[in-house]
């Protein structure tokens, strides 16, 4: 028993100890397999890598599969493949297949050179290349679109971009856009030429550069009036004091050359003091009344005559006005007062003519056709109680200076004009015209005059841009009276 028990240990002994020395062994079989890593990574052609190679780097175990990835490539090279080899004229390897790594290994990217096209930029008439457009030409490689580039800048012109056609007017090509090419190309700018308006001050300092595209309209500006003159226009001569080639608010048309212009100051000191005595002289007349139908202009202008105390003046005239009066004031109140101071249509018609002034519209000149259908209403009656009538002109405004002392509805010279050439047309134009145009508007331009706040006919010194000083309203009533006297 004893030795058999014996023999027994010594066979369980040796199992123990095979499979202590298997258990070992298959530890060290496992040690020596995780140990076995290898490093994949990726060059240009030439061996040198980058930061886009450098990302592609991997590190794998013996016998597994990589999968090999997009090739990085310069500009003017396609991507082709990958190769065990430096500068390898064709790929052993694409992008995508796989394979099994069994050491370190580094990979060669394939390139495949692309044909170029040579890209030419000329100016309009292709006459000359230029610095400026030699800086733009370029190599483009097929496959790749080119962007095109600003046109370079040149005097006078505007750049719009390019066509394949010289001295084209219309761009096939914008700065920006893309083009696929695949094949040399001459592009041709494509311009507009730039016309400059340049406003100087009345000695000749520059006082606005505008520019414009050929064929362009511009409305020329009000400037505001320098203390002790107004402004009353623009003249392609410095210095003028009178007589502008142009009025604030007129459009230049089409224009398609550049062009100077100056601003025209009148000189207020200079402007005519008419003395009572004159004004007398000025409105004698065949008419049995003269009768002013307006807005604060004339109710501003009957105070200024008033102030010259000379009753013999006024004493056959009359003013129906009312401050900021407009077509609605003449509808409801204006023209019955009218045709009170008339008198009955059946009543003894008056020896004498009486001529009518109306002078409305500079507080409503965006409505100048209800004015002139209203007008027409009412003339035929007018005409029947021996009315001869008269429309006189909506006249100038500064806008510059009626929006700097903060009038709540601003006047444009434009909105002036407009209305006037409405009433002009509509009321005093042709054969069967039942108003005369009294053109004091143009007569103000031309002449010169003043502006002021001026609300009980005394100036006060304070320019609106609006009301006109005592100088200027006698002037305005001189002219009216000597207008409506010619027959």
């Amino acid at each position: 028993m004893t030795g058999k028990i014996r023999e027994k240990n010594i066979l369980l002994a040796g199992c123990f100890l095979a499979i202590l020395l298997l258990l070992s062994g298959m530890v060290s079989v496992r040690g020596d397999a995780e140990a076995k890593k290898y490093t994949v990574t990726f060059v240009n052609p030439a061996g040198k890598s980058n930061r886009d190679y450098r990302a592609l780097a991997l590190e794998v175990a013996d016998g597994e599969k990589i999968t090999f990835p997009k090739v990085p490539v310069s500009e003017g090279y396609a991507a082709w493949g990958w190769s065990l080899e430096r500068k390898a004229k064709s790929p052993s390897y694409a992008e995508g297949m796989t394979i099994e790594i069994h050491e370190d290994t580094e990979f060669y990217a394939v390139w495949k050179k692309l044909p170029s096209y040579q890209i030419t930029f000329h100016n309009n008439s292709g006459t000359e290349e230029g610095d400026a457009y030699k800086a733009l030409d370029r190599t483009v490689y097929r496959n790749k679109k080119l962007r095109f580039p600003k046109v370079p800048e040149e005097e006078g012109f505007e750049g719009l971009g390019w066509s394949t056609r010289k001295s084209a007017e219309t761009a096939e090509y914008l700065p920006g856009d893309k083009l696929k090419i695949s094949r040399d190309m001459v592009f041709y700018a494509v311009q507009k030429k730039k016309i400059t308006v340049v406003l100087h001050q009345n000695s000749g300092e520059i006082w606005q550069s505008i520019v414009l595209e050929k064929g362009a309209d511009y409305i020329l500006p009000e400037m505001e009036n320098p203390p002790g003159y107004t402004m009353l226009g623009w003249s392609e001569t410095a210095g003028k004091d009178s007589n502008p080639d142009y009025e604030p608010g007129e459009s230049l048309k089409d224009l398609d050359e550049s062009i100077e212009l100056y601003a025209v100051l009148f000189d207020r000191n200079t402007e005519e003091d008419l003395t009572a005595e004159e004004l007398l002289q000025s409105s004698e007349n065949s008419y049995g009344q003269v009768i002013f139908v307006g807005d604060s202009r004339f109710n501003r202008m009957e105070k200024v005559l008033e102030n010259l105390g000379e009753e013999k003046l006024t004493e056959n005239m009359k003013f129906i006005s009312q401050n900021g009066a407009g077509l609605s004031w003449l509808k409801e109140e204006g023209y019955q007062e009218l045709l009170n101071s008339l008198g009955d249509a059946s009543q003894t018609i008056l020896n004498k003519k009486t001529a009518v002034i109306f002078n409305l519209g500079v507080n409503e000149l965006e409505i100048p056709y209800q004015f002139v259908m209203y007008m027409r209403s009412i003339a035929p009656d007018l005409e029947k109680r021996n009315c001869e009538l008269f429309y006189m002109s909506v006249n100038p405004v500064n806008f510059e200076m009626i929006v700097r002392l903060g009038q709540n509805v601003p006047r444009t010279e434009a909105a002036v004009q407009k209305f006037n050439e409405v009433i002009q047309s509509g009321l005093c134009t042709g054969e069967d015209c039942q108003y005369r145009y009294l053109d004091a508007c143009s007569f103000l331009v031309r002449e010169g005059y003043s502006t002021d706040v001026n609300k009980n006919g005394t100036d006060t010194g304070v320019d609106d841009g609006l009301h006109y000083t005592s100088r200027t309203s006698k002037r305005i009533f001189r002219y009216c009276m000597e207008e409506i006297s010619r027959g």
